[in-house]
């Protein structure tokens, strides 16, 4: 995003947000910027919050399902956000893996929304949020 101007921005989230409209019946509100990389000016363009994580598996650098789960497993608290990213099949494997465990020690897989909802935390707009604490 931080390479785009404020017009491509919003023109991007504009065509996006219909076409999220168009499948979902309602306005897209959560983005997470490609990379984790946003500015200042642009945090307040767009009608939404931004989410990252607070924990990075490095899963792009680390492709071994077992580092991807011992590693999570190591470092998770509660209201984590975890990045994973869908395009490396050791990633899936790690997720695989990785429910059960969590499941096991008292934790819940959920959507970002429903974090947020759960633990009472309402989203604002033109924030950025890397947690639920």
């Amino acid at each position: 995003m931080k390479k785009l101007s404020d017009e491509e921005v919003i023109n991007d989230f504009k065509n996006m947000n219909e076409f999220y409209q168009s499948i979902f019946n309602e306005n897209m509100n959560l983005i997470r910027p490609p990379y984790g990389s946003i500015n200042e000016s642009q945090q307040t363009l767009l009608d939404a919050s931004y989410i990252l994580w607070s924990l990075d598996t490095n899963d792009w650098r680390y492709r071994s399902s077992d580092y991807l789960v011992n590693y999570v497993i190591d470092n998770i608290k509660d209201g984590d956000i975890i990045l994973f990213h869908d395009a490396y099949d050791s990633s899936a494997s790690a997720i695989e893996e990785l429910l059960p465990i969590l499941y096991s020690k008292g934790y819940q897989v959920m959507s970002v929304s429903e974090l947020f909802k759960l633990k009472n935390v309402p989203l604002e707009k033109n924030k950025i949020y890397y947690n639920v604490s």
